[in-house]
């Protein structure tokens, strides 16, 4: 979706981050749900410690500053509306 909007293709980045898991996990997810955007292993947690995460999944949408513009815990219901709503708190920016 990222790559076929250009403002948000430059914009955007998209990473995952496995909390607690293991290089070899975070291969075997690549692999198994063909990810396309860098993931990195949190094995000892510190991320989830620093970014005080509570639950998981979780979705962050941050400015260049470390800004929180929005944030969503749990599945993506619906895609689109959810896209919808990255483009409304980017263009807020």
């Amino acid at each position: 979706m990222f790559k076929e909007d250009k403002n948000l293709q430059k914009d955007i980045k998209v990473i995952g981050i496995g909390l607690g898991n293991q290089p070899e996990e975070i291969q075997t997810y690549r692999t198994a749900f063909k990810v396309e955007f860098p993931l990195f292993p949190d094995t000892k947690k510190e991320i989830q410690e620093k970014v005080k995460v509570k639950a998981v999944p979780l979705t962050v949408l941050m400015d260049t500053k470390g800004k929180v513009l929005m944030s969503h815990y749990g599945p993506i219901d619906n895609f689109d509306t959810f896209v919808s709503e990255i483009k409304k708190n980017y263009r807020a920016q």
